[in-house]
């Protein structure tokens, strides 16, 4: 990855695209991201390891939810930072909450193997004690390198991707399903073929790539997220639904990413 980076940076650098001044920011901002991963693997693998203990439990102070946590990289050095800070505390709690809550999650083993689950889990949580804390330490030293590189960047890694957000109708199952009740029953084909043309109508509000683009096709991935087929691109959108303030009720999508076709192998 930063070797690509750093080709990258220089391929850009060479075309006009980037100033030279920018060279070493983005240097920086690699140097210190390459660290934050390569620090971050090692507290993914020993926490992962911890988890496959027979033993294990649920709640924000097990080793799955560690886990997802490690794997969640922040955007923004200020998300990076507090995730940072999170993990100190969530680390030493987890090690001292596990020397009680690993033994009670080996009694509800069923029969016999109860005896044995108490067992394990008076290990694993004596183990965990010092292993929790110090894979806390390790994954916010991840996230507190991954804030500086992202400082490296200036605006951007403060304030993160700046998304233009755009709510056409019915694109959702959930909203799809009220766009049909009140067209009335209209034939399937009919109603895709309705909902293509609100995306065709709001496209350039998604970014100014799209200018004078076609939209093809379009897809629910799942309950919010959206896939947008473009005669030159590939959109991925994600939704959100306020339930509260004046927004309440709309559907809201931003774009997660956008892709020439060109650069999507089939």
């Amino acid at each position: 990855w930063a070797g690509i980076s750093v080709v990258d940076l220089a391929r850009e650098i060479t075309l006009g695209r980037r100033s030279p001044l920018h060279l070493a920011p983005a240097l920086l901002h690699v140097a210190f991201t390459l660290m934050s991963q390569l620090i971050g693997v090692s507290s993914r693998f020993v926490i992962a390891m911890l988890a496959l203990v027979p033993v294990e439990r649920d709640g924000t102070l097990s080793d799955h939810s560690a886990l997802q946590r490690y794997v969640r990289m922040p955007s923004t050095a200020g998300e990076a930072f507090t995730q940072a800070a999170a993990e100190l505390y969530l680390g030493l709690a987890a090690g001292v909450a596990g020397l009680f809550l690993d033994p009670a999650a080996g009694v509800k083993l069923p029969g016999a193997l109860g005896v044995a689950g108490v067992l394990v889990g008076a290990v694993k949580g004596s183990g965990g004690l010092m292993i929790r804390p110090m894979m806390g330490l390790l994954d916010a030293s991840s996230k507190a390198l991954k804030g500086i590189g992202l400082l490296c960047l200036g605006k951007r890694g403060i304030q993160g991707k700046l998304v233009r957000r755009v709510r056409p109708p019915g694109a959702l199952e959930g909203a799809a399903m009220g766009y049909r009740e009140r067209a009335g029953g209209i034939d399937d084909a009919v109603l895709h073929s309705m909902l293509i043309a609100s995306w065709q109508e709001r496209l350039p509000a998604l970014s100014l790539q799209l200018q004078g683009d076609e939209v093809m096709d379009v897809l629910a991935t799942r309950s919010c997220r959206l896939l947008l087929l473009t005669r030159k691109h590939v959109l991925y959108l994600r939704a959100a639904a306020p339930t509260r303030g004046l927004q309440a009720g709309n559907i809201t999508y931003s774009v997660r990413w956008l892709l020439p076709c060109g650069k999507v192998d089939h």
